[in-house]
């Protein structure tokens, strides 16, 4: 987080106010309730409408405390009026996207949207409560290190995701090569610690694909603050597994 927060004020040349990290953990913390609750509902079949996710027990708490976190500072307003319209303007598409089959241009759209999406909106919030709007490529570079982080997750998540039929970019370059796919699926059920290693050796078309994804976002990262970050986030599948055993409070990428 620290990191993320130096990038921004190396990109912006200031330095930030001291109570921007813990904004940023506030929206990072309601943002992952409300990701868990739609995860729980889509498994569930239950109705995915806006309020009826916001409606949930946990996200409604981490809502409560952004508010009181933000309720003394007049960039409030700001922030709340920008965070609706931007969920209202996308919501619907990711909703559609999240439902449909594991092809990878729809899988790499949702990507766009959700960690891409939330990396920008943590730049425009961030600017909001220091009294300035980002500038464009600040913005991008943010939306392109939420990719990186997403990127890498589906190679961790990748087991669980197949078999519960979940969004993942990984998922989709495998069914873009029946050959891969079809080692893929033979191993699905002992779902093998997979390593780079075993990527390379069993799906190199598509993790070839994947890698040339990672860089070019990581390319596009040119402060050393995120640039480390991202390669922090990309530690985890260059394992094959999460090297914590507790929910980091960073970014739910």
């Amino acid at each position: 987080m620290n990191l993320l927060l130096d990038g921004y004020a190396e990109l912006a040349g200031c330095p930030l106010r001291e109570e921007t990290g813990r904004l940023v953990v506030h929206l990072n913390r309601l943002v992952g309730a409300f990701d868990d609750e739609y995860e729980v509902r889509l498994g569930n079949g239950h109705s995915l409408e806006l309020a009826d996710v916001f409606a949930g027990e946990l996200v409604q708490r981490r809502l409560l405390a952004l508010g009181d976190f933000l309720q003394p500072h007049p960039e409030q307003h700001a922030i709340r009026e920008f965070l609706v319209s931007r969920l209202s303007g996308s919501y619907d598409r990711y909703v559609a996207l999240t439902q449909s089959a594991p092809d990878f241009d729809r899988c790499f759209e949702s990507v766009v949207l959700d960690s891409g999406g939330l990396g920008e909106c943590l730049a425009h919030v961030i600017g909001l409560f220091n009294g300035a709007v980002p500038e464009t490529g600040m913005v991008e570079q943010f939306a392109s290190f939420g990719i990186v982080g997403k990127l890498a997750d589906d190679v961790i998540d990748f087991w669980d995701d197949l078999a519960n039929r979940r969004t993942n970019v990984m998922v989709g370059l495998v069914y873009r090569h029946p050959i891969e796919r079809e080692k893929v699926l033979q191993a699905a059920g002992q779902r093998p610690r997979a390593r780079l290693a075993w990527w390379q050796q069993n799906c190199p078309n598509s993790f070839g694909e994947l890698a040339h994804l990672i860089e070019e976002h990581r390319a596009r990262l040119n402060t050393p603050s995120l640039r480390l970050a991202a390669d922090l986030v990309l530690v985890p599948a260059r394992r094959g597994s999460l090297p914590l055993h507790s929910t980091p409070v960073g970014l739910r990428i």
